[in-house]
């Protein structure tokens, strides 16, 4: 990160008596600082952070929608205990939860359906 100058020790058997040998680099360890080093700025990236190509083609999947828990009945209301998040997101995204909530059953939402706007008010 703008450091010029690596200091660390070295040795060719980190079993050998003495001080340092022990918490010193041996040529397999030195072999990954020096890569490391050499290529610390490729692995940094180029600070822009977007889903891969994969991820992006699941998203559908893996958010979710909002579904009844149980039989919800004309004119009762939404609450957190009668709703839940599942996948994937067809209708209402679970992250609009909190505009469902209080909102009253316009038609009869069968329990593992999804909460659509038309059953709703």
């Amino acid at each position: 990160m703008g450091s010029k100058i690596i200091e660390k020790h070295f040795t060719l058997n980190k079993n050998w008596k003495g001080a340092d040998h022990e918490l010193s680099a041996d040529p397999k360890d030195m072999t990954m600082i020096c890569n490391f080093a050499k290529n610390y700025k490729e692995l940094m990236g180029n600070g822009v952070i977007e889903p891969s190509i994969d991820e992006k083609k699941m998203r559908k999947f893996f958010r979710k929608s909002l579904f009844a828990k149980k039989n919800m009945l004309v004119g009762e209301k939404i609450n957190i205990k009668n709703i839940e998040g599942r996948r994937p997101v067809t209708f209402i995204k679970s992250e609009y939860l909190s505009k469902v909530i209080n909102k009253k059953v316009k038609k009869k939402i069968d329990k593992d359906e999804p909460i659509k706007k038309h059953n709703i008010k």
